[in-house]
């Protein structure tokens, strides 16, 4: 009888077991099929069972649809009288005549009694500016509204995390 084998220590591997026969450790499972629309078959099949069992066709009113007011209360199915076509007097044509006098010449009047106002010599006069105020000479003062508080970063909080 000739020697064995030697012994490996860590046999290589034949696959997954997905796609293999009889690999597995325990017993291997039977094929069972399943059909593609059960759960839509079994549906259908409650849905005719339960319109089996029902008597007659939807209990509806004769309610709907009602309108909210009364019918028109001007209608009437007697014909309308003609149509009453007003006689226009003939207007005589009155002259224009203005509703207030006319202008004076000579500009605007705009609350004046001259067409341009007199001219005035005013001399020409430099503003003074504010003047400069040292650092030192201002007052502090805080402004109003309202106020920050210290808050925490996002890196910190998702740090903390």
């Amino acid at each position: 009888m000739p020697p064995g084998k030697n012994l490996y220590t860590n046999p290589g591997k034949k696959g997954t077991g997905y796609g293999y026969a009889n690999i597995t450790i325990g017993k291997q499972f039977s094929h069972s099929s399943d059909l593609y629309d059960v759960a839509r078959q079994n549906y259908k099949k409650d849905n005719e069972e339960h319109h089996q069992l029902l008597k007659g066709a939807p209990f509806k009113l004769n309610l709907y649809p009602r309108d909210y007011f009364d019918t028109n209360p001007y209608f009437t199915e007697k014909p309308l009288p003609p149509i009453k076509k007003d006689e226009k007097k003939e207007v005589l044509p009155s002259p224009f005549k203005p509703s207030s006098p006319g202008k004076k010449p000579g500009g605007m009047k705009a609350g004046t009694f001259e067409p341009y106002p007199s001219h005035s010599s005013d001399p020409y006069m430099v503003k003074t500016g504010k003047e400069v105020l040292r650092k030192e000479d201002k007052v502090f003062h805080p402004p109003s509204g309202p106020k920050s508080r210290p808050i925490e970063s996002i890196m910190t909080l998702n740090v903390k995390r």
